[in-house]
């Protein structure tokens, strides 16, 4: 279905990982000129390996797509930048966005079916739909986590706005 996509992707990276000069955009790629916000996440051996994302966005799904494998591959901050060795064993997954919804009430939040934007003047995150599922976290852990990861303490909580987004996930089909 995304498989043109995930070609992209995975051009981008062979772009830098091995000094390609990239031919341009397919047909294809052209048909995901939707303009919503999608994250690229990498994993090596079922652990993340590298995430980089846009909430709201102003391009082109294809563009962004192509944009966000290379950060993944080689700008989060949180991982050292992928190896030759590492790009054999990398596998790709693509979260496709819906529009965030301002959250009135925290107790409208759906664990596992809402992704979380936390939105503050000293500090902002987001966590996809499944973070607080594969964590175990209950809606208390997960607003903490997200509190943390943007660096605020629980006294910013009343300034703080949210929304929430729902997200399809699809992974790379295996070329096995």
């Amino acid at each position: 279905m995304l498989q043109a996509l995930f070609e992209l992707a995975r051009e981008s990276i062979e772009e830098r990982l091995y000094n390609k000069k990239f031919g341009g955009y397919s047909n294809k790629q052209l048909l995901y000129n939707e303009h919503q916000g999608v994250f690229v996440s990498l994993y090596l051996n079922g652990q993340l390996r590298g995430c980089g994302g846009y909430i709201e966005i102003d391009q082109p799904l294809y563009k962004s797509v192509y944009e966000l494998a290379k950060y993944s591959a080689f700008e989060d901050d949180r991982f050292y930048p992928i190896t030759i060795i590492d790009y054999e064993d990398i596998s790709l997954e693509l979260s496709i966005l819906s529009l965030p919804k301002p959250i009135k009430s925290l107790t409208e939040i759906k664990l596992g079916t809402h992704g979380l934007i936390l939105k503050h003047a000293k500090g902002n995150a987001v966590f996809l739909p499944h973070v607080a599922s594969s964590n175990n976290w209950d809606i208390n852990r997960t607003i903490y986590e997200l509190m943390k990861k943007a660096g605020l303490s629980k006294d910013d909580l009343s300034e703080a706005s949210w929304y929430s987004f729902t997200s399809d996930r699809v992974k790379e089909p295996s070329s096995e």
